[in-house]
């Protein structure tokens, strides 16, 4: 019997917008955390001090790329009931285009999402240096400072990702209306 496929929820989202896409997306936010924290350690900053620092920006930026992002999908939803998307849901491109588009905004906005909760969760602790024999307190700081800092950076790092697919989602638009006069009028 063969295995039916959804076309609604996570796993939908999923088959356009798989974990290697988010992993490739993650690469340069991980990399600027990654620095960021080293820097803090080699410094011999109080982590704890700069976690809280981070935290606090983060809680400022985080929702804003979250509202952001939020308004240019209600946009692009706005776009999906217009004739020219109709013409692109009749085009195997243009369905994949539109699948990718509505799958990659699905995605951000999940990995915003989780990363604004971990900043409120950090947030609302209030005190992170959890005492620890096993592993020293300042590992355990570094690590949720490189967290946060990803998550600052993930979510407006993805926002030229989400520009580049309305530019995409535009041009093949634009392009759809050339062939269509040009077919019409030889």
């Amino acid at each position: 019997m063969k295995k039916r496929i959804s076309i609604f929820g996570w796993p939908s989202v999923s088959r356009f917008y798989s974990n290697r896409d988010l992993i490739y997306d993650s690469i340069i936010p991980m990399a600027i955390a990654m620095c960021i924290t080293i820097i803090c350690y080699w410094k011999e900053k109080d982590v704890l001090v700069e976690l809280f620092k981070i935290v606090t920006i983060g809680l400022s930026v985080v929702p804003v790329m979250l509202s952001i992002l939020l308004a240019a999908y209600a946009i692009l939803m706005s776009m999906y009931w217009s004739s020219i998307s109709e013409k692109m849901k009749h085009n195997v491109k243009g369905n994949n285009l539109l699948n990718e588009l509505n799958s990659s905004f699905a995605g951000a906005i999940k990995v915003i999402c989780v990363g604004l909760l971990y900043l409120l969760v950090i947030n609302s602790v209030g005190i992170v240096n959890i005492p620890s024999n096993i592993i020293p307190c300042t590992l355990i700081n570094l690590l949720f400072l490189l967290m946060a800092l990803y998550f600052i950076f993930f979510s407006v790092w993805i926002i030229k990702d989400i520009a580049i697919n309305i530019y995409n989602f535009a041009s093949f638009t634009i392009n759809v209306d050339v062939r269509n006069k040009q077919e019409n009028n030889p």
